[in-house]
């Protein structure tokens, strides 16, 4: 599977199924460790709660999984489409947040003016450089 330059993820296990949650946290492991993008989005998603009879997955204890790794936590029904569209919901948000705090103009307080001067805070005065007098 490629998975290398990844944005996010879902990992799903079966709620029913301890064996699929161990999978699903060696996924996480996986992505991790080998995907170059230090904003990755991970979600973890427990399904088939209409199911919830015959859970053998602890959801406090998947919970708590998920918040230690820094992974969003969902449980959800596909069959009965319970909180599906909630998990690529916050996964958009999520990759949003990350997409606009990149694009954020950095403020150093010092900007290059229109033919390479140097203007910032400092009060008016100069010595035709484009430097405060204090610079002099």
């Amino acid at each position: 599977m490629y998975y290398r330059s990844s944005s996010a993820s879902v990992c799903v296990y079966d709620i029913t199924s301890p064996a699929t949650f161990d999978r699903a946290k060696k996924w996480v492991g996986e992505l991790k460790a080998n995907v170059n993008n230090p904003d990755l989005v991970i979600a973890l998603v427990g399904n088939k709660v209409d199911l919830s009879d015959s859970r053998q997955v602890d959801e406090a204890a998947a919970r708590a999984y998920a918040e230690e790794e820094g992974l969003l936590f969902f449980e959800t029904s596909a069959k009965e489409n319970i909180a599906v569209v909630d998990v690529f919901e916050a996964v958009a948000e999520r990759l949003s947040k990350v997409s606009s705090l990149k694009r954020r103009p950095q403020t150093s307080g010092i900007r290059l003016g229109a033919a390479g001067e140097l203007s910032g805070g400092g009060g008016g005065g100069g010595d035709g450089r484009g430097f405060s007098s204090c610079c002099s």
